[in-house]
């Protein structure tokens, strides 16, 4: 997260200014910190594994945290929201893209429909109509703007 976080930063800094960033990480932190975040996850539910079993171009829109995924915007460029924690963060980035009466207004159908009647093997699994909505939701928004919007 800080890694990329830093990185993008950069990128920002060079692209207003025309300045580049000297950029140092220790990747033994990095690969660290990506490892327990996913160890722990699956510490709780071992089931919730299937995931990452998905084939990878449908992936991106199981994402279990929308508000910290990639979204591609309506000039080509992508975009990677940061917002790690979702309660904190959701409401903000729905209400910066419009989307969020459409949100709020859908997704009590998306868990009564498709979540509660799941028979899936993992809580994950389980909720997995539940994220995908979620990121259809964030990446429709932000489709309809530009790098510059």
């Amino acid at each position: 997260c800080w890694l990329l976080a830093a990185a993008s930063a950069g990128v920002f800094h060079q692209t207003r200014t025309g300045e580049g960033q000297l950029l140092e990480s220790n990747l033994l932190h990095l690969g660290m910190w990506v490892g327990q975040t996913l160890t722990t996850f699956f510490a709780v539910d071992p089931k919730g594994l299937d995931i990452v079993q998905q084939p990878r171009e449908d992936l991106w829109c199981s994402h279990f945290v929308p508000t910290f995924n990639c979204f591609k915007t309506k000039d080509g460029i992508w975009v990677q929201l940061l917002g790690l924690e979702v309660k904190r963060h959701l409401g903000n980035t729905l209400a910066a893209l419009g989307k969020r009466a459409e949100f709020y207004s859908k997704l009590p159908w998306v868990i009564l429909t498709e979540v509660v009647p799941s028979q899936a093997s993992s809580k994950i699994l389980k909720a997995l109509p539940m994220f995908q909505f979620m990121n259809k939701v964030i990446s429709e928004g932000i489709a309809e703007l530009t790098w510059a919007e």
